[in-house]
């Protein structure tokens, strides 16, 4: 038990709701998944392929304050990110595809967006339906240079009015934002 930090600690020993109001927040979340990084690194060898994971995680890194966005992880060539406000996603997600798009960056990235109730493990992890989500749409779903958001994602957003028809991926609502 001496291995724990709090939050692990607190999964052990405290109720739903005590861990719920410790660390629960609204958030929307949004992950980055770079595509092509297997066919890329078959084709280019791992270090070309790593070099465009870094250049990502730079322009990722240099928009980060203008939108308030926290990175939580990055997982092999995928990054995860959190925004108090879901237009903050939206529109950080926008302008990351056009400059990955316009660049000279071989590895495009494709973005699935969430919002809801999570819990937060003070920015080192966290958990929840609308991470599970976003995940799902980002890695899975989202085709090149594409944004899906979820249906909560949505209902919370400005950009409601520029989205296309809602779609259903297994126990998912989501919509594709125009271009």
């Amino acid at each position: 038990m001496d291995n724990f930090n709090n939050f692990e600690f607190d999964l052990m020993n405290c109720s739903e709701t005590e861990i719920n109001k410790r660390y629960g927040e609204e958030k929307a979340i949004l992950l980055i998944d770079c595509t092509e990084f297997t066919n890329n690194t078959t084709r280019d060898g791992i270090i070309k392929s790593l070099q465009s994971v870094l250049l990502i995680k730079k322009l990722i890194k240099s928009m980060q304050s203008e939108y308030s966005a926290v990175i939580i992880k990055q997982i092999g060539d995928s990054f995860m990110l959190i925004f108090d406000e879901v237009d903050y996603s939206i529109d950080f997600g926008q302008i990351l595809i056009e400059e990955v798009k316009h660049s000279n960056i071989k590895t495009k990235v494709k973005i699935g967006i969430g919002y809801g109730f999570i819990l937060n493990n003070d920015n080192e992890d966290i958990f929840g339906e609308q991470v599970n989500f976003a995940s799902k749409l980002g890695e899975e779903l989202a085709e090149e240079s594409e944004m899906l958001i979820t249906r909560n994602a949505f209902r919370k957003s400005k950009y409601y009015y520029d989205a296309l028809e809602s779609r259903l991926y297994k126990n998912i609502e989501y919509y594709k934002l125009k271009e």
